[in-house]
């Protein structure tokens, strides 16, 4: 009896234990379940911040490929009269957005508010810039210089007496110069170089200068060495200066900066002569050759300018018998010298020699005043007493030999 009772208590409890354990356990599983909701909760939270940053990054990214230039109309980066976007700062920012793959916004802006709109931000980078100091504080440049530019001084020689020897008839002339920038510091320095004297006047574009030179405002302008202006028959008197310039960039776009720096740096690995070329493609100049008043007045005197040449050498002159018409390389130099002057036309009077010596001769004692062509012998033309000129034409020599004889020909 004992024993059985033992036995029922003992089954009792396990069945209480059994109970209490199948009544905790949907309270554990529930409890699992939420822990694990809100880890998935706080997980999905977590996947969605991190894919949102991922976005916007990429976004960040895609904005960064969007460079915003700033535009101003000279040789650098301009709208040509078709529409067509062309310059040496447009084509440089081209090739180097090979390597960066950016993609450009062209922001117009004028000398007097570009640096204003680089610094608030309006724009990125902007090109054809010369380092200083001070502009080192508000923005950054270029590791390396996108170019050179070379200052030259130009005039309308037609309408004013200038020489492009004698600097001193520069005294006194209105010289129109951007002010306050690294032209007119070179300007400055060229003119206390040479001992003259100018009054400055401050021209802000070529239009400006077009106009101040129509209205007589300037003598003379200084300007890029570029070749727009001899198309309208206005002479380069001289070089002034030059120096380096830069890409400036926001103070801000460091990664800007650290991006154009590389480009430019393997742009200059693969293409080393890329700016060269460039370079003579924009700023090449066409001299445009003007005759001073006492070179004019020279001719007014003296009339046509005489030339002496050999008459037994056919590829130089001669003369058809049946149509008189004058052949070879003189009168092809002649067509081509009198009306080379931009002021002046010119007029020659042709006259043959059977013989060097009497030809020279009559060069010294002034009979003619050039001969068609003497050799470049600078001894013998100083032993002769005249002078020689630029070299004029070039030719070549070769030997001419039968076709059947192939040794002399191989």
């Amino acid at each position: 009896m004992y024993r059985s009772g033992k036995k029922l208590a003992v089954l009792c409890i396990g069945i209480l234990i059994f109970l209490g354990m199948w009544m905790i356990l949907p309270v554990h599983c529930r409890a699992s379940e939420t822990d694990t909701d809100k880890k998935q909760t706080q997980t999905g939270k977590q996947d969605d911040s991190t894919q949102q940053k991922t976005e916007k990054s990429d976004t960040q990214t895609n904005e960064q490929k969007i460079i915003r230039v700033g535009s101003f109309e000279d040789t650098f980066d301009y709208m040509d009269t078709n529409g067509v976007r062309r310059g040496y700062g447009y084509e440089l920012m081209q090739a180097l957005a090979g390597y960066t793959g950016w993609r450009f916004e062209h922001v117009p802006c004028d000398w007097s508010n570009c640096f204003d709109k680089l610094e608030n931000g309006e724009i990125d980078v902007i090109g054809d810039i010369s380092y200083t100091d001070e502009r080192a504080q508000k923005m950054l440049f270029s590791d390396e210089p996108m170019g050179e530019e070379k200052y030259t001084l130009y005039a309308d020689l037609s309408d004013v007496d200038m020489g492009t020897a004698d600097f001193k008839l520069l005294d006194g002339k209105r010289v129109g110069v951007l002010l306050g920038t690294e032209p007119e510091i070179m300007l400055t320095e060229w003119e206390n170089k040479n001992g003259i004297h100018t009054e400055h006047v401050n021209v802000y574009n070529n239009d400006d200068v077009e106009e101040k030179l129509a209205n007589h405002e300037i003598d003379c302008f200084v300007s890029l060495e570029e070749s727009i202006w001899s198309e309208q028959g206005i002479s380069s008197v001289t070089t002034i200066g030059k120096s380096g310039i830069y890409f400036a960039i926001n103070k801000e776009r460091n990664d800007i900066k650290t991006e154009l720096d590389r480009a430019m740096r393997q742009l200059v690995q693969d293409s080393p002569f890329f700016k060269v070329d460039l370079y003579k493609k924009y700023f090449t100049l066409d001299y445009n050759q003007i005759l001073t008043g006492q070179e004019k007045l020279w001719l007014e005197k003296h009339g046509a300018v005489r030339i002496g040449f050999l008459n037994n050498d056919p590829a130089i002159f001669s003369m058809d018998e049946e149509t008189g018409k004058l052949t070879g390389m003189l009168s092809e130099y002649v067509a081509y010298a009198k009306n080379s002057l931009g002021n002046q036309t010119l007029e020659f009077d042709i006259q043959d020699y059977d013989d060097y010596e009497e030809m020279i001769q009559a060069l010294l004692n002034r009979e003619i005043d050039m001969i068609f062509y003497v050799g470049r012998n600078p001894f013998f033309a100083e032993e002769n007493g005249y002078a020689l000129t630029n070299t004029a034409w070039t030719y070549s020599l070769m030997a001419v030999t039968d076709e059947e004889n192939t040794a002399y020909n191989s």
